[in-house]
């Protein structure tokens, strides 16, 4: 069973406006990832093209259609889990090519969602209703809110790019077991331990990231994640709050964030313990290397 990080990672499939598919939502948030690039987005739109190539090749999707998108998550409401990964994984592949501009990205979907009309006539508004971050606690499994978000949605949601990444994104939570990437509540006893040592981080209603109080932008945070888990090691915790106002593709940027340098310092142990990289080691290795460079979560 997995962990509030895959019930996070569900959230983030917003809603569908109703008529046109010229004005619908999804598109132009998709457009503000786009143009945030410096070639337009061109190189993005290629790699979720070949990505979707890969997984019907491997069988993940049964074609490229809306339908068989609609399928896994159907498939995960039923599960709660799908039947292969996926030999590699979207993130992964996106770091290969140009970075985008955080910022502007922010930016524009907040200029998209100050859209009120285009907000009431959509399916993000019934969305937001059941997926509420206030409601969170009421979805014991993946597969409960799966279930309420195929309510909303329909398989001509999935034709649409927006909603075709998330399913990517899906896929590589999905490989993340809940004993990796330790989270916890306030109220378990692991999250009492060294609480007082830990590393907080808020996100405010308007998209923000605060460590220790302090505002920092996308670099200097993974600056701190890093130079935090560096020095405290299998001591390391992390608080992660989150105001319930702020967007769903900002908290999943920062789970991305914490993921990423934790892996970098896993990666550079295993190579100067094992002189291994971080595939190639043992199963005893990994278990090491995972103690060492834990993954806790305080939500």
């Amino acid at each position: 069973m997995k962990t509030k990080l895959l019930l996070n990672i569900l959230l983030v499939f917003l809603s569908t406006y109703c008529f046109s598919q010229n004005v619908r939502i999804e598109n132009k948030i998709m457009e503000c990832y786009y143009v945030s690039y410096a070639d337009s987005g061109n190189a993005l739109k290629k790699l979720i093209n070949e990505y979707e190539n890969l997984l019907v090749n491997e069988r993940i999707l049964a074609d490229k259609s809306g339908e068989s998108y609609l399928d896994i998550l159907t498939k995960i409401a039923k599960e709660n889990k799908v039947e292969k990964n996926p030999s590699v994984f979207f993130s992964t592949e996106l770091k290969n090519i140009n970075k985008s501009n955080f910022k502007n990205i922010q930016k524009c979907i907040e200029a998209v969602n100050k859209d009120s009309s285009l907000y009431k006539k959509s399916k993000l508004k019934n969305l937001h209703e059941i997926t509420n971050l206030n409601n969170l606690d009421s979805f014991k499994t993946a597969s409960i809110l799966s279930k309420k978000i195929l309510q909303v949605l329909t398989k001509e949601d999935f034709e649409l790019v927006f909603y075709k990444m998330r399913i990517f994104i899906l896929l590589e939570v999905l490989n993340v077991s809940e004993k990796d990437f330790g989270l916890y509540s306030l109220t378990d006893n692991k999250a009492k331990e060294g609480i007082n040592n830990a590393l907080n981080i808020y996100i405010d209603r308007n998209n923000q990231f605060f460590v220790n109080n302090k505002k920092v932008g996308v670099k200097e945070l993974k600056i701190k994640i890093y130079n935090y888990e560096e020095k405290n090691k299998s001591q390391s915790i992390i608080t992660l709050k989150v105001e319930h106002d702020s967007y769903y593709e900002t908290y999943l940027n920062v789970k991305a964030i914490i993921k990423s340098e934790i892996m970098k310092l896993r990666t550079e142990f295993a190579k100067e313990k094992y002189n291994k990289a971080l595939n190639d080691l043992s199963r005893e290795e990994t278990s090491n290397v995972r103690k060492f460079y834990p993954q806790k979560i305080i939500e």
